[in-house]
């Protein structure tokens, strides 16, 4: 896949977690879900586009809507700004990087999908574990834990 300034960057999905929160951190819909990812630019420095600049990261479930990585309490979620994410990250080459982004999910499993900004809008998918399984979130449970949540 291509990065914001039209460079590869490998995107490795690397393990998902699911939680239902507790009564400080609950999701909108029924998962607080952490995605770990292992990005690496292939051939120069890159970083990848937020939803704002019209690409990003998505999920896509049983109905179809496409839901961006910051829907619902995704933002609000306790890993954030404990876990490492995507936020403004510069990928450099030979130096690859484990990230976690946050969706706010009615359902587990579904699809993960990343869009490049036009005029390319190359899109990536990946298929969902409907449960949690995986590595690369250390830190996520790190955070549960100390919120009091089981993962």
């Amino acid at each position: 896949m291509k990065g914001k300034a039209g460079h590869p960057v490998k995107v490795t999905p690397l393990g998902i977690l699911y939680t239902r929160g507790n009564e400080q951190v609950k999701p909108v819909g029924k998962w607080l879900t952490a995605i770990s990812l292992r990005l690496e630019a292939v051939e120069a420095p890159e970083h990848l586009a937020p939803p704002v600049d019209g690409g990003g990261f998505f999920w896509r479930g049983d109905d179809e809507e496409l839901i961006p990585v910051s829907n619902g309490n995704a933002l609000t979620a306790p890993w954030v700004g404990r876990a490492p994410d995507l936020l403004a990250r510069n990928i450099q080459p030979g130096e690859p990087e484990i990230v976690v982004i946050g969706l706010d999910l009615a359902q587990a499993g579904g699809t993960l999908l990343f869009k490049t900004q036009a005029p390319d809008g190359e899109t990536t998918r990946w298929e969902l574990p409907r449960r949690t399984t995986g590595r690369g979130l250390t830190q996520v449970r790190s955070a549960l834990t100390e919120f009091g949540i089981k993962s």
